[in-house]
């Protein structure tokens, strides 16, 4: 997705570049390129700067940045907004884990595979 969809359906405001395609979701120390990060205070967003990431989810009062940003009131908030969007592309299902998909099965199935 774009970084611009993905402002839209967290209802952000993005600085930078909105045409980035973001492919993933990463913390700051693994982030790559095409990944989205998030910072929620200025030491973070230090780091998060001089990683690989393409774009970093923030608040709206933290500082400018040389990266693309998106900025919402609650970036924990949006960044699992935005993984279930990412993860709903990938697999067709909400909120999917491996966890959520093993307890979702019948007790019998559980025990049979």
């Amino acid at each position: 997705m774009k970084i611009r969809e993905l402002a839209k359906l967290i209802e952000g405001q993005v600085e930078g570049s909105d045409d980035i395609d973001i492919n993933g979701l990463s913390g700051i120390e693994k982030a790559k390129s095409g990944d989205l990060t998030f910072a929620i205070d200025e030491a973070k967003l230090d780091i998060a700067e001089k990683s690989k990431a393409s774009c970093i989810l923030t608040n709206k009062t933290i500082r400018k940045s040389s990266k693309a940003l998106i900025r919402v009131t609650n970036p924990k908030l949006s960044f699992l907004i935005i993984y279930n969007a990412l993860m709903h592309l990938r697999t067709g299902s909400l909120l999917y884990t491996p966890w959520l998909r093993y307890q979702a099965r019948l007790p019998w199935e559980r025990m049979y595979g």
